[in-house]
């Protein structure tokens, strides 16, 4: 039995009507928050000492973006005159998550590495790191339980961004480095592991740092709405801000994309935010230029806008020059294919593991075990699976 697509046919007509009547809601919320980016552009100092009051008064439900250090409403050209950058270096990881039902139990990272030299005349240079775990590698060690899926995830993310820092603090400056999601890790969050992994993440960053690495996450379409709830708090005053205020859920489920849509132009960028995660102080207190700061930048095409995030430590973005570098290198590697930067598409096209890559490291790994008196077999579960959905 096939998936029956007619049945779904009134289900699907329905999906369509609820994406367009919220696409309308979203349009009316951008304008009447793009008049708040007006109304409060230049009122920086009211703006945070308000995100100061809601972080007080609502404490961990406070999630939105605090102004910088530029008008909130600004936007922002391409710089025409920025220093070309030497190198431009992104990386992407795939996996294969341990499979009880398998041959074996191994799990595998496997990233890819892509390294630029605008202007060089040289080809790319591209490189894997793939890293089997198996045995003691595939548990982790404090909970003493097999790895999960959001276990190789973490590590696929950490190796990453290691990877990329490594590989960009060895080139002469100016580098551009990009990985293909937040810079603020979400990996930051796991429990149990969190002191351990705010200490390499901010070892991280400061090698970089101190390797003049302009370093930054890039965010396709971006669902954040830190900025959106920074515009609905801005109206109301610091006596009001509480938890009943319905007010501060006035842009609830809109994304900040739908209000930089309309307002940037191809290749221009927002003003700067400060990010609202909960981690980002604590990089701070190592370290100002550690904190972890984004713009929207517009890389579609006229009356065809895209918006992406970008997340650089604020150490790159309060540096106007380093800061033009990064958005004009983005922009151009948006240029071809389109509206997408080409480092991180050849990253993930180096990275990803095909299926029949998978059955080729099986099949090594099968006759491995079998030179060592081992017969290699999956579950009964597995093998009726592949027999029926072949």
């Amino acid at each position: 039995m096939t998936l029956e697509i007619h049945q779904l046919m009134d289900q699907i007509e329905g999906a369509a009507d609820t994406m367009a009547a919220q696409r309308r809601e979203y349009d009316l919320l951008a304008q009447e928050a793009g008049a708040r980016l007006d109304e409060f552009s230049a009122e920086l100092d009211l703006l945070k000492k308000k995100v100061e009051t809601a972080a007080e008064n609502l404490g961990g439900n406070w999630r939105g973006a605090s102004p910088r250090n530029e008008p909130i409403g600004a936007a922002y050209d391409p710089p025409a005159d920025s220093e070309p950058v030497n190198h431009i270096i992104a990386t992407d990881g795939s996996q294969i998550y341990p499979d009880r039902h398998g041959i074996a139990p191994y799990a595998l990272v496997n990233i890819g590495a892509i390294h630029l030299q605008p202007g060089s005349g040289e080809p790319p240079a591209q490189i894997t790191y793939p890293d089997l775990f198996y045995g003691e590698r595939l548990q982790d060690n404090e909970m003493a339980e097999a790895l999960q899926a959001a276990d190789i995830n973490r590590e696929r993310d950490r190796q990453e961004l290691s990877r990329l820092i490594v590989l960009s603090a060895a080139e002469s400056e100016p580098v551009v480095a990009l990985m293909d999601s937040p810079l603020l890790l979400w990996i930051l969050g796991q429990p149990g592991q969190r002191d351990r992994l705010e200490a390499w993440f901010v070892g991280q960053l400061q090698q970089a740092q101190a390797a003049g690495v302009l370093l930054a996450g890039y965010v396709d379409r971006p669902g954040s709405r830190g900025v959106a709830s920074l515009l609905a708090l801005a109206p109301i005053p610091e006596e009001q801000i509480t938890q009943q205020n319905s007010q501060l859920r006035r842009f609830k489920g809109m994304p900040d994309r739908a209000i930089f849509r309309h307002r940037l132009e191809p290749g221009q960028r927002s003003a700067l935010f400060v990010s609202g995660s909960p981690f980002n102080p604590q990089l701070k207190r190592h370290d100002a230029g550690l904190e972890i700061v984004f713009f929207y930048l517009n890389v579609g095409r006229l009356g065809d806008a895209a918006l992406a995030r970008v997340e650089p430590p604020r150490g790159v973005a309060d540096d106007p020059g380093r800061l033009g570098q990064l958005q004009a290198a983005i922009w151009d590697q948006c240029q071809a294919p389109g509206r997408y930067p080409y480092v991180l598409a050849r990253a993930h096209e180096i990275a990803v593991v095909h299926m029949d890559q998978r059955r080729e490291l099986e099949n090594i790994l099968a006759g491995a075990m079998l030179d060592r008196a081992m017969t290699p077999r999956t579950s009964d579960k597995s093998f009726l699976k592949t027999l029926t959905g072949g």
